[in-house]
């Protein structure tokens, strides 16, 4: 829809050239401060697609001055947040991690139970439980759990509008991790990190950033009013308390009654997750002397919004040209702050995100939505099969002890009758498949017995579960449109290049760790990408 862009190929093609990469750091000095941001959401082929509207100091910065991996992979199902961030800091899949979903049906309790939840934490910054989180599911170590082992002095810290993003990526032994408390705006955290937040948060979360951020009208960009014809398709979902998906957005008389929680569909959600990250760099003096600091950055917003309108949509192209700006200010700041010299970036994504199914229909293209009722379908489809089937979630059927083996074997070939469903594999079946690099070896990658179904379902290309009335996007598939994201290493020790061989994203942490010459995280499976070049 937006402007065309060319192949990634030719820009990988014309750098080539360079000298092979060396697989050790030599002499290397580990940079003061490592910065690693992840973009919810975000397809690799967006930095083609709304590259002619970006600047020079954000995502174009990264791309020209920088190492570029555009064939950056996920080689485990599901693509989700959770799981996507926690390899990103692990350098592992879910099988290891044990961060299997967003959600997953816990056997003992008997119950669904969310990655980060933890009864047993308070809230730090806000009276409510949005800080009833920790990383208690989380097996392995981090990037920033052995940074702070390595080095005691080192400072790891986590900030994000989501708060699994931002427990994942920090891991257990942390400086500060905070996530947006949507009911007040403000930062918060957790017992499990403080007992109380420093000043200088509590601070910022009494300052006008958020209210100055929240009262804004979302207004076109104006480098896309010749494209404002094309607002309003429909496969787009409504802003909240707005009727039809039409700019501008967050009308106070519509949309103010939702309050705090709009920074989660405003990009000035990423202004201020980015007012914050910079208020963390100056009242944290990360990168200042020569012990390492880690800084993960997430932005949330795009994700939450990309569900809403969908990949195509004016309002995702929007959205990454302000983000882009943001990314400026950050960059430049590091630059003021820290040095050039002395500070590393690393951008990539937890998931990418798929075509909406009615856009495809109309080019032609298979597509669709996987019922979201799957449990009652399997139910009416063999009878009796409701004493055995204690939950479906993420296409996992969880079944009794008792089930038995004839019971379990129909369960499949039901689920198998589901529109959108590939196939349908036991727990069992899956684990002699795990070196296989697509489907069925990408679902062994991401299961535990402990979190994990009975059965599991692979869906269709094209076919997504949860997509309310086919409006927006969602993602989680082993297809590349989910699997596939921007990998983008920037900093002065870099050389710029771009390889377009298949990486893993469970690489960037055991890269970051020989960057800064610490033990690679526990678990990590990733192998070192080239980027020490030339040293």
């Amino acid at each position: 829809m937006l402007k065309p862009y060319p192949f990634v190929f030719l820009i990988c093609l014309s750098l080539a050239g360079l000298v092979d990469a060396q697989t050790n750091t030599g002499s290397l000095v580990p940079p003061r401060l490592v910065v690693v941001i992840s973009v919810d959401q975000m397809r690799n082929d967006y930095l083609e697609r709304f590259g002619s509207y970006f600047g020079e100091g954000g995502f174009n910065r990264l791309k020209r001055q920088g190492i570029r991996f555009s064939n950056a992979r996920y080689h485990y199902v599901p693509t989700y947040t959770g799981p996507g961030h926690a390899c990103i800091s692990t350098g592992s899949f879910p099988m290891y991690n044990g961060i299997v979903a967003n959600d997953w049906f816990d056997r003992a309790q008997q119950k669904s139970v969310y990655c980060v939840e933890d009864p047993s934490a308070k809230t730090v910054g806000s009276t409510g439980n949005a800080g009833q989180m920790s990383p208690q599911y989380l097996w392995a170590t981090t990037l920033g759990d052995e940074l702070k082992l390595a080095y005691p002095n080192a400072k790891n810290i986590a900030v994000a509008i989501k708060d699994r993003s931002a427990i994942l990526m920090a891991g257990h032994h942390a400086n500060g991790v905070y996530w947006l408390d949507p009911s007040n705006g403000n930062f918060i955290s957790s017992t499990f990190y403080t007992q109380a937040l420093p000043r200088w948060v509590s601070a910022f979360n009494q300052s006008a950033a958020k209210d100055k951020e929240i009262n804004q009208p979302w207004d076109l960009d104006k480098k896309l009013q010749a494209l404002s014809h094309l607002d309003n398709q429909p496969d787009e979902a409504a802003f909240p308390g707005e009727t039809e998906p039409v700019f501008p957005h967050n009308d106070p008389k519509t949309s103010g009654k939702y309050g705090y929680q709009r920074l989660k569909h405003l990009p000035a959600g990423n202004t201020l997750t980015v007012d914050f990250a910079v208020e963390t760099i100056e009242q944290e003096n990360l990168g200042l002397d020569d012990t390492p600091d880690l800084l993960n950055i997430s932005f949330s917003q795009p994700d939450i919004m990309g569900h809403q309108f969908g990949i195509r949509s004016l309002e995702v192209a929007d959205t990454y040209i302000k983000l882009d700006q943001n990314l400026a200010k950050l960059f430049g700041y590091l630059d003021q702050k820290v040095g050039s010299e002395h500070y590393v970036v690393v951008l990539t994504a937890d998931h990418g995100a798929a075509e909406n199914p009615k856009f495809a229909k109309a080019q032609k293209i298979p597509g669709g939505v996987i019922t979201d009722d799957i449990k009652t379908k399997l139910e009416h489809s063999v009878p009796g099969s409701s004493a055995y089937i204690q939950a479906v979630q993420n296409l996992n059927v969880y079944l009794s002890p008792d089930c038995p083996a004839d019971f379990q074997e129909r369960i499949r070939q039901a689920m198998r009758s589901i529109p959108g469903i590939l196939d349908v594999y036991s727990f069992s079946e899956l684990f002699p498949l795990l070196t296989l690099s697509h489907g069925p070896g990408m679902l062994a990658k991401g299961l535990h017995h402990n979190r994990s179904g009975n059965l599991i379902g692979l869906s269709m290309p094209g076919y997504m579960e949860g997509l309310s009335g086919e409006k927006g996007t969602t993602h989680g598939s082993p297809y590349s449109y989910d699997a596939q994201v921007p990998l983008l290493f920037f900093g002065s020790v870099f050389k710029p290049h771009c390889h377009y061989q298949e990486v893993g994203v469970e690489d960037i942490a055991p890269t970051l760790s020989q960057l800064l010459g610490i033990p690679s995280p526990n678990a990590s499976v990733g192998a070192v990408l080239p980027i020490f070049r030339g040293r």
